[in-house]
């Protein structure tokens, strides 16, 4: 799971030149497999979590370890874009939770409109926060 999430969320997010553009790319990329895909069957890190991080105490540690490292990509990413104007963390968290939520609509629905709507609510979100990067902040100061 480590290894599918790195590949399909990570590296978008690290290879972008911002956060807003590597969280879109990788909902992107994700809807638009599945769009060639004949099912769609959720997330398997969420389908996991939600089945067995009850029943296993070590199960869920690692599981959590994966979303812990998700959400430090994305915060670190949000921090280099908009440094110290709010809390990246809790942003991250909010990607991620936004995302598994979309994703299991999209299974309930056979569709992809849920990612692609959310993608898009995200992206609003983030014009909404025109917020300088933090060296052109640092270039303005007096």
């Amino acid at each position: 799971m480590a290894q599918a999430v790195d590949k399909h969320w990570l590296e978008p997010v690290r290879s972008a030149r911002g956060a807003q553009e590597g969280i879109r790319t990788a909902f992107e990329q994700i809807a638009s497999a599945l769009d060639r895909s004949r099912t769609i069957l959720g997330c398997p890190l969420n389908n996991l979590a939600l089945e067995l991080c009850v029943a296993d105490p070590e199960f869920r540690e690692a599981i959590e370890g994966i979303y812990d490292n998700w959400r430090k990509v994305i915060a670190d990413k949000l921090r280099a874009d908009f440094a110290g104007t709010f809390d990246a963390d809790a942003l991250a968290t909010f990607v991620i939770a936004s995302y598994s939520g979309a994703i299991a609509q999209a299974k309930a629905r056979q569709s992809t409109a849920p990612l692609r709507s959310c993608a898009e609510q995200l992206a609003l979100h983030f014009r909404s926060r025109r917020m300088p990067k933090a060296k052109d902040a640092r270039a303005s100061r007096p």
